[in-house]
């Protein structure tokens, strides 16, 4: 319903052209999700397979592209594996 409504909002005559977009994502995987010793869940681990934006940041870009009725066009990233020294990233500004 929240979805619906904010889509609504946004497609509004009163809304005006929609110009920009900022958001925030953060989220804190626990160190088990990166466990490596079940094969299984390998995969969360792998540079390009896994890790938290590319799996669930994925997501939220869905419904921001639901809500304003756009493709996204330009995306700044910076991204890090620094903090727990996986593959993947740990940190990073999207």
């Amino acid at each position: 319903a929240f979805v619906r409504r904010a889509h609504e909002l946004v497609s509004s005559a009163d809304f005006g052209p929609l110009r920009g977009l900022s958001a925030e994502f953060a989220l804190l995987k626990p160190e088990s999700y990166f466990q490596r010793d079940d094969p299984r869940l390998a995969w969360r681990s792998q540079k390009g397979a896994g890790g938290p934006v590319l799996i669930n940041l994925i997501h939220d870009v869905d419904l921001l592209r639901f809500i304003t009725g756009h493709e996204v066009s330009t995306v700044f990233a910076s991204l890090s594996s620094t903090a727990r020294q996986n593959d993947v990233e740990d940190t990073g500004a999207v």
